[in-house]
């Protein structure tokens, strides 16, 4: 048996804290503040399904037209116990509601693997 490390890092629209980390998975909680947005990103690896255990919020998707401008295609109400899959090069950004939004991740092992196209906290 060995015992992780739980690593909570503080972020600008909140806290996330990684509870589980191996060579397949990584599991991770993220705590968004109320009226909070994280940044509209993708991961070229990455795939992720996230469980919203409280709160609520919306998850934005968008697509990018041939000369990069990222465009809003659609978008989904989160609240407890929906479930959201997030594929590789899909772009997408994450929204909480008035009381903040609390979620389960369950991502691939690809930490790095980040692309920020809009940040409002002006991270690259």
């Amino acid at each position: 048996l060995r015992e992780e490390m739980i690593e909570t890092v503080v972020k600008p629209w909140g806290t996330e804290i990684k509870w589980a980390h191996t060579a397949q998975y990584v599991g991770k909680v993220l705590e968004i503040k109320p009226n909070e947005r994280l940044s509209i990103q993708y991961h070229n690896e990455k795939v992720e399904t996230m469980l919203v255990i409280n709160g609520s919020g919306v998850v934005h998707f968008y697509t990018m037209d041939e000369d990069g401008d990222v465009r809003a295609s659609s978008g989904k109400t989160l609240n407890v116990n929906d479930v959201v899959h997030i594929t590789a090069k899909q772009i997408h950004s994450i929204e909480a509601g008035a009381e903040g939004l609390t979620i389960v991740e369950v991502s691939t092992n690809h930490l790095k693997d980040l692309v920020r196209i809009q940040d409002k906290y002006n991270r690259s």
